[in-house]
């Protein structure tokens, strides 16, 4: 059986180039009716492709009764009044209106153009220099502010219902009803005694306390370990002592500060003040890792208290 075009109907021989298309194949001749640039060939109908290359067909018959009042070279036409705009020929020959675009995107020196057409999503122009590049980008900005401003329509006014005159209803007055109002005297508290807040101090975080206290003589303790030890030697031993005092300076220094912080945050029940002596603790034990061992109490305790300070403070 002869197998014939799905578009023409003119028979397709097997030394003729043939276009697999959807449910058949078409010929050369149809082929070059199309657009160049139209994808998915192989997935549409013939049917459609009957409309594409009608839609080629009107296109370029009206393109010489376009009359484009802004370009950019030879590659964009724009046509400010009738709100449409085209491509060179080559590049696609198609007549869009500005609400077709949908963005533009620029990658290097192509420009890349976002189109809503059933023949086109993407349309690529390649190797464009800098000026008309940004001539281009000038035209499809207008392009894009004046495709996305919709007409409004007049606002439609609600329709005018008359209304009854409604009565109000009588009230008794309150002296003649069995209402027992309080005298004018008496002043009325808005919370009951049982709804009075709780007088007194916020309770303190134990844990907190602790961890100050643990703070302070450890603190006390370095600097009266080192202290000592840099007065009590002479010699060798003294600058034994002072290279010591040096690599445990920052520790110490540090677990002060956090001593400090702690302390405040106890005294005051700051959750801030507390989470600054807790972090200043871990970072003394990161300065000197080998008496790490004797701020880890601390740091437990200052990290519990912290998180248990804001449920203390509501109590």
């Amino acid at each position: 059986m002869e197998q014939i075009c799905s578009v023409c109907g003119s028979p397709l021989s097997k030394e003729s180039n043939q276009y697999p298309i959807a449910n058949g194949a078409i010929c050369e001749s149809c082929r070059k009716k199309c657009w160049s640039g139209l994808s998915h060939m192989e997935l549409r109908s013939p049917e459609n492709l009957r409309r594409h290359i009608e839609s080629c067909k009107r296109s370029r018959a009206a393109i010489p009764y376009f009359h484009p009042t802004d370009s950019a070279g030879d590659i964009l036409y724009m046509d400010s009044i009738h709100k449409i705009w085209r491509l060179h020929s080559d590049i696609l020959p198609f007549i869009f209106r500005f609400s077709d675009l949908w963005d533009y995107s620029i990658i290097g020196e192509k420009l890349i153009l976002f189109v809503n057409s059933e023949w086109v999503d993407t349309v690529e122009i390649p190797h464009l220099i800098p000026q008309l590049q940004q001539r281009c980008v000038s035209l499809l900005k207008t392009i894009l502010s004046s495709g996305r401003l919709a007409p409004t329509a007049p606002k439609a006014q609600p329709p005018k219902i008359q209304t009854q005159p409604q009565t109000r209803p009588q009230i008794q007055p309150a002296s003649q009803r069995n209402v027992h109002l309080p005298p004018a005297s008496a002043e009325v508290s808005p919370l009951s005694e049982e709804k009075q807040p709780p007088e007194g101090k916020s309770r303190k975080s134990m844990c907190l306390f602790i961890s100050a206290i643990l703070g302070i003589l450890y603190s006390v303790y370095l600097i009266t370990y080192f202290s000592g030890a840099v007065s009590g030697s002479e010699g060798a031993a003294a600058l034994g002592a002072g290279i010591a005092v040096t690599l445990v300076m920052p520790h110490i220094a540090v677990t002060v500060l956090a001593t400090v912080f702690t302390t405040l945050g106890w005294g005051v029940n700051s959750r801030g003040l507390a989470l600054t002596g807790a972090i200043l603790y871990c970072v003394a034990a990161v300065l000197f890792p080998l008496y790490a061992m004797f701020v880890l109490v601390q740091i437990i305790l200052a990290f519990v208290g912290f998180a248990r300070l804001k449920t203390l403070r509501m109590q």
